[in-house]
């Protein structure tokens, strides 16, 4: 019964991956009252009712929207390059 947002998306080049993360991770602090970076490849914000997460790889990211930490990391589970 939960909502959630997944997009993958999947770049030519890594500097196009890195280029999209720093702009989206840019939207998402402005967006969100905190932000955690968890590691390299991982960067997590809360909100009042919602959770994001942006992965980076070499050449895509993976932007998760959800209700829950819980569901972010269950999806995240789908996506075995991040």
């Amino acid at each position: 019964g939960e909502t959630v947002l997944v997009v993958n998306w999947k770049w030519d080049g890594f500097n196009d991956s890195n280029e999209f993360a720093r702009g989206m991770s840019e939207h998402l602090k402005s967006r969100f009252s905190s932000g955690d970076l968890i590691d390299d490849t991982k960067e997590c914000w809360t909100g009042e009712t919602q959770y994001a997460c942006l992965y980076t790889d070499q050449r895509q990211n993976l932007w998760i929207l959800a209700p829950s930490m819980s569901i972010i990391e269950g999806i995240q589970t789908l996506f075995p390059d991040f």
